[in-house]
This record gives structure tokens, C-alpha cells and sequence, in this order.
């Protein structure tokens, strides 16, 4: 059987072999990170004969540098995901399609963002907390008011249900 060859250190495309992982029935793995920052074990013969070059990362939309709304993209984080940093200063890991697709615009510091995630400020309310058991003893079988109310068949109007 021939030596192994040490790929320790060795650069193959896009991937630098950090240390070797393992060996299983004659497989040998070696632990390697790529440009983007992913580690992954790869097998020595996809490192040697060029079929595997990258994490794939390659084949992905680079975004560091970018800016979608108040986010600036710093670096890859994970496969999928990119670690960012609002205008406010908050750093977060975000979803690739979540900043592509428009989804995700900051970290929910800005007056607009939260705008947008409040609908009237009643839910700490005493009124809205009544207004909610109403609903729940008209509507929702598992009360255990419901038969009570909605299993007598007393109704919420549909102004009130709708709203």
C-alpha cells in the first residue's frame, strides 16, 4: 500500500486543508475551510483530482459590501447565512434570501420597522384583554368557557370577529 500524502497546509481551488479528520474503510477525510470561512471535511481524492474546489460559495451570490435597506453585509457567516450590521450598530446573522428578497431591512431599531410590527398599541390593554376573551368564549372550542357562550350559540358580530 502506497504512503499517504500529507495535504496539511496545501491549498486545492478555493479550500486550504487544515489538518486530516479521519480515516474510515480506506477513506481518508481531511477537515478543510474554505475562502468564505465554511469548515467542512472532504475527501482526500475530491481534493487531489479537483472535484470539489469550494463550499459551493462560489456558485453564490457574494453580498459582502452590500447594503439592502439598513443592513451592510460584513462577511459570510454560515452557508446560508450573512453576518450583517444595522445603521444602529446591532450586528446580527441573516438569511441570504431574507436580504435579497427585501424581507429583512434592519434589525427593527428604525420608527418604520417598528411601524410596521405594531397594528393599534392596544394589546396591554384592559380593554383589548376583555375584547379578546369575548372572542375566545364565542369562537374557540377549546375554551373552557365555550359552551358557556359560543356552544349556546351567542355570536360575536362580524364587525367585532373580522377586526
Amino acid at each position: 500500500m502506497s504512503k499517504m500524502n500529507n495535504l496539511k497546509g496545501r491549498k486545492f481551488g478555493s479550500w486550504t486543508v487544515l489538518e486530516m479528520s479521519n480515516k474510515k474503510n480506506g477513506v481518508v477525510m481531511w477537515r478543510c475551510q474554505c475562502e468564505c470561512g465554511v469548515i467542512r471535511d472532504v475527501r482526500s481524492n475530491s481534493l487531489t483530482l479537483g472535484k470539489s474546489t469550494s463550499c459551493g460559495c462560489k456558485n453564490k451570490n457574494d453580498l459582502k459590501g452590500k447594503k439592502f435597506g439598513s443592513w451592510t453585509v460584513l462577511q459570510r457567516s454560515h452557508s446560508s447565512f450573512w453576518k450583517c450590521q444595522c445603521k444602529c450598530g446591532n450586528v446580527r446573522n441573516v438569511w441570504s434570501s431574507s436580504l435579497t428578497s427585501g424581507v429583512s431591512t434592519s434589525c427593527g431599531c428604525s420608527p418604520k420597522s417598528k411601524e410596521l410590527l405594531t397594528t393599534h398599541n392596544l394589546s396591554k390593554t384592559r380593554i383589548y384583554s376583555i375584547y379578546m376573551g369575548i372572542k375566545a368564549r364565542c369562537l374557540n372550542k377549546n375554551n373552557s368557557s365555550y359552551d358557556k357562550y359560543g356552544g349556546r350559540n351567542i355570536k360575536i358580530c362580524n364587525e367585532w370577529k373580522n377586526d
